[in-house]
């Protein structure tokens, strides 16, 4: 029998000006990982006091062990404010010789999906990722806060004196007497000391520091910095305009503030567990009609849409929407995509509203007469699939789309090419694609996919996602299919600035991976790796329709 030290030998890595090196483990080459893997989990890249910003920790510094445990220097248990690390083994040879020539590793940074209120680090399987990519590259997930810690209010300034808030938060927050609101956007603040962490660091582990993509689920980019950290991104079933951003003083977020707070204090004042026991009872309240709390909100006490470097303190200063605009803003090279039937994960089977119902809860202001002919019943089985596709498209698939519209105008000044994908291949009893469904295809875990037509389905993936992160392009090799279906056109849009019909024959290609595969529903149809396709007129209409509303989700709702 192999016993777990033989089986995961330990690896280590040097850190300059340190005497405690960074310590991790070897997983041998396997059938699900055709390459060996070093693994540095839990690493600490930051500490924060409750509700105040994080501060970043040196690599290799000693930190007292959290409250979730682990050995202070990142050994241990899951941990908000960690890293964990994944690269190709690497002998003292090959290190050598790497270093040598100068070499280092792209990177790809990993922001975890989950609402902004669940997840982890090791959500997706980052390590097949990595085994699989022909070229040599290095993966971090970052952890952050989440929730009411991550995204909530902060400390009530105005309520001063609480001997709870004080025994677990140091210092004191930026006092608003108006709002009594305490520093926002944690999370996202978690997420940009988390990136500059890894570009100050990773070169340790073999990584390129200059050569940073972000990869993630959900909403992502919300937040430009004045110089950027990385070089691309890739935005999975999510973009900055997805579902909504509302302003902190929004009545919905206002009132979900106020809720939270209230149950805070009527389970006994500020501690962990009561946090958590108000938090959830708050997200319950909301969870079903999907007006969910705890979300990334505008920063409006640091409101100034003229000026693109004011308020640094600020994550979002601006609607997504404005901050597109901002003038001198230039996007990354950005591959996004959608699954064909987000909203079938988050519409309840039970729900008993009506689309207009739905809506006219979620979205204060629509035009429920114009939502109702968009949608019209007599093209739906049920009154869910109604809001199931309606909602599809506010949420998810719209602002993909959105994304690259926006980003083909801008490249049409300064080119920065936009890659856009649909993934096809339904992983749901009834035939549907959820939210994320492409996630086992492009990293199964354990590296073991579905299916072999879901492996050529990873494969034609994986080949465009590695090119993307190597150098910006789309096109891939892939391995499985000929033609023109091997390259991916850079999205060029249809529409013109003012959001009418004004492309070419060129205009609104995209990729389709995984059409007609049944396999992870229990079929045994491969269905087409890769094609690609135009945005439809039906695709267009809708977009027209929810892009004009999106202000009614964002900031004040007006």
């Amino acid at each position: 029998m192999v016993s777990t030290k033989e089986a995961h030998p330990a690896v280590t890595v040097a850190v300059r000006g340190s005497t405690r090196p960074i310590v991790g483990r070897t997983q041998a080459a396997s059938a699900g990982y055709p390459k060996s893997l070093d693994l540095f989990h839990g690493i600490r890249y930051a500490r924060a006091p409750l509700w105040e910003k994080s501060q970043p920790v040196r690599l290799g510094e000693p930190v007292s062990p959290t409250a979730r445990g682990g050995d202070g220097n990142g050994a241990g248990e899951y941990d908000d404010l960690c890293v964990y690390i994944t690269r190709p083994s690497r002998n003292a040879e090959s290190e050598e010789e790497r270093r040598g020539g100068g070499g280092k590793m792209p990177v790809v940074v990993f922001f975890h999906g989950g609402a902004f209120n669940f997840g982890h680090a090791l959500d997706s399987d980052l390590k097949s990722f990595v085994a699989r990519s022909r070229r040599d590259i290095i993966s971090v997930s970052v952890g952050y806060r989440l929730g009411p810690v991550g995204f909530g209010p902060g400390r009530d300034e105005r309520r001063e004196g609480s001997e709870s808030e004080e025994s677990i938060s140091e210092g004191g927050g930026e006092r608003n007497e108006e709002t009594g609101l305490g520093k926002l956007n944690l999370g996202l603040d978690d997420q940009m000391v988390g990136l500059e962490w890894v570009r100050q660091w990773i070169g340790a582990f073999g990584g390129d520091g200059e050569d940073i993509t972000v990869m993630g689920i959900g909403h992502h980019m919300l937040r430009q910095p004045s110089q950027r950290i990385f070089r691309r991104v890739i935005l999975e079933s999510g973009s900055p305009t997805a579902r909504s951003v509302l302003s902190a003083r929004h009545p919905r977020t206002a009132r979900q503030y106020q809720e939270f707070r209230e149950r805070v204090r009527a389970l006994g004042g500020v501690n962990r567990s009561n946090i958590t026991r108000a938090g959830d009872a708050v997200w319950a309240q909301g969870e079903r009609s999907l007006q969910w709390p705890f979300q990334p909100v505008v920063d409006d006490d640091h409101h100034d849409s003229s000026d693109s470097d004011a308020d640094a303190d600020s994550m979002i200063p601006d609607t997504p929407l404005h901050l597109w605009d901002r003038p001198g803003f230039v996007p990354p090279p950005i591959l996004t995509g959608f699954c064909s039937h987000e909203g079938i994960t988050f519409i309840p089977p039970d729900v008993t509203a009506t689309l207009r119902e739905f809506f006219g809860a979620l979205i204060p202001g629509l035009d429920l007469d114009a939502l109702d002919g968009l949608y019209p019943p007599g093209m739906y089985p049920s009154e869910r699939l109604r809001i199931v596709d309606a909602y599809s498209h506010h949420a998810y698939i719209c602002p993909a789309f959105h994304t690259a519209h926006k980003a083909s105008l801008l490249g049409r000044r300064r080119p920065h090419p936009v890659y856009l994908y649909e993934f096809a291949a339904p992983n749901t009893p009834n035939g549907f694609v959820s939210h994320c469904a492409h996630g086992p295809v492009l990293r199964p875990p354990g590296g073991v996919p579905l299916g072999p037509g879901l492996a050529d389905v990873g494969r034609e993936m994986m080949a465009r996602w590695e090119r993307f992160i190597l150098s910006g392009d789309g096109d891939g090799d892939g391995d499985g299919t000929v033609g023109r279906d091997d390259v991916w056109p850079t999205f060029k849009t249809p529409f013109a600035e003012d959001g009418r019909d004004g492309g070419d024959e060129t205009a609104g290609l995209l990729l389709v991976f995984g059409q007609g595969n049944d396999e992870a529903r229990g079929g045994t149809s491969p269905g087409v790796p890769v094609r690609t396709r135009r945005m439809t007129g039906r695709e267009m209409d809708v977009c027209r329709f929810w892009w004009d509303n999106m202000p009614l989700s964002q900031g004040m709702g007006r």
